[in-house]
């Protein structure tokens, strides 16, 4: 691997642990005096190796030495200490409120099993279609939640979910067709909620706007991440 290589993958790497760090500030702001005492003194100490890392990182990468291997060592054993101290970190943060949230979050995910076996029971003594399309799309949304409802079970019980602008960069191209193709959904839609004076069919139309336009807001939100590095992979607060 290319010097330059190693470091782009290493910054994209220290980014994630960079996300990490924050997080686990973030949830000390709402801890008590007493329970931040009990982490304080090693979350400062992630940072110091956070940083060290990377200042260690951006000098390889200007000086671009042609023998690089003893700077590798060193990078790679302060990689496994942040790795050590995020372990110690985490495992010393109070969960409760967490907890509280975790068992909310689950609770929801299991009345979403109700709400599809009722959806089922309806489509079953109805034959009317606008019955069975309605009932087929709360189905299918509370299939969905469940998804979501367990990504954030994982989020708040494994470890902190981190996204970079460098692991956006190669679904560039893609990203962009995307959302090109969702904003002429969103024509569409409006032009069908104009020519439309039916109340069924304009019900149904409403709802698959919401759906486009709640499409195309996430995909933008992913496209603003993207957005703080040039294609080529710099940081834009970084460049000089």
């Amino acid at each position: 691997m290319e010097l330059k290589d190693y470091c782009s993958n290493l910054r994209a790497e220290l980014t994630g642990w960079k996300a990490k760090a924050y997080d686990i500030v973030r949830r000390l702001d709402k801890l008590s005096s007493g329970d931040k005492a009990k982490v304080v003194d090693q979350v400062r100490d992630l940072h110091i190796l956070i940083e060290e890392l990377e200042n260690r990182i951006e000098r390889l990468r200007r000086e671009c030495p042609i023998e690089w291997s003893p700077d590798q060592m060193e990078i790679e054993q302060k990689l496994h200490d942040v790795k050590i101290y995020w372990e110690k970190v985490w495992s010393g943060m109070p969960k409760k409120r967490e907890e509280k949230l975790v068992q909310f979050i689950t609770d929801w995910k299991s009345l979403e099993n109700d709400t599809i076996a009722l959806a089922e029971d309806l489509q079953k003594k109805s034959d009317n279609p606008f019955v069975k399309v309605i009932t087929e799309i709360i189905k299918r949304d509370s299939e969905k939640h469940k998804v979501m409802q367990q990504f954030v079970i994982d989020a708040l019980t494994k470890e902190a979910v981190h996204l970079s602008p460098q692991e956006l960069i190669p679904l560039a191209d893609v990203l962009d067709r995307h959302i090109k193709a969702e904003a002429k959904s969103m024509g569409l839609a409006n032009a069908c909620a104009i020519e439309s004076r039916n109340y069924f069919v304009d019900f149904i139309v409403s709802t698959l706007t919401d759906d486009e336009v709640k499409h195309h807001n996430m995909l933008r939100t992913l496209d603003y991440i993207k957005g703080a590095v040039y294609p080529y992979g710099v940081v834009r607060a970084e460049e000089s």
